[in-house]
């Protein structure tokens, strides 16, 4: 899956996470967490939703709160599986 593709699936996986429009600037670069204003519930839910959506298991809870706070991490975790 190329990454702009990525980012626009991821968009909207965080866009039903949080319940309102998350622009794709929102997920470049890191602190997507603070930036969103994304709480433990969320992250949680976020967590659940990537893993189904991609097909994949973060079995490490750090890693995983890693990766939603910087989706490059969460891209290239996604292409190596």
């Amino acid at each position: 899956m190329d990454n702009l593709k990525f980012v626009q699936l991821l968009r909207g996986l965080y866009e039903k996470a949080l319940h309102h429009p998350v622009q794709i600037e929102d997920l470049q670069g890191e602190n997507v967490i603070e930036r969103l204003k994304i709480d433990s519930l969320i992250a949680l839910q976020l967590i659940i939703t990537i893993e189904k959506a991609f097909s994949v298991v973060i079995d490490d809870d750090e890693l995983a709160i890693q990766m939603i706070d910087n989706p490059s991490r969460l891209y290239e975790f996604v292409n190596k599986q």
